[in-house]
């Protein structure tokens, strides 16, 4: 079974608190939450929602933040919407910083 593992970014402290389901800092906003999606990145980092992740896919780089569905973790690149499914991420995805540290990645 995958282990529930979560992460919320503290306005207070600018950094991360990371959590499981039976520790849930009080202050936490549900909408600051993001989930582990049970996949590592090509060097091996936990990838969460939230992430933004560059790797190439049909011979060309992409760079998109990653999102959690009904049925699987995929990021959407930000130019065109692609939906991409993150299986076999461990072998060509990478995670190059996040929504709230990075957000100018999304832009590149």
């Amino acid at each position: 079974m995958r282990e529930l593992k979560f992460r919320a970014w503290s306005i207070e402290k600018q950094s991360w608190v990371y959590f499981r389901i039976d520790n849930v800092p009080t202050w936490v906003h549900p909408a600051e939450v993001y989930q582990y999606i049970g996949l590592k990145d090509k060097n091996g980092r936990e990838i969460y929602e939230g992430d933004i992740v560059t790797g190439w896919f049909n011979n060309q780089k992409i760079v998109g933040q990653v999102f959690y569905g009904s049925n699987a973790a995929f990021f959407i690149q930000r130019k065109d919407l692609l939906g991409i499914s993150l299986i076999n991420a461990d072998s060509w995805l990478e995670v190059i910083g996040n929504v709230y540290e990075n957000p100018e990645l999304l832009n590149a």
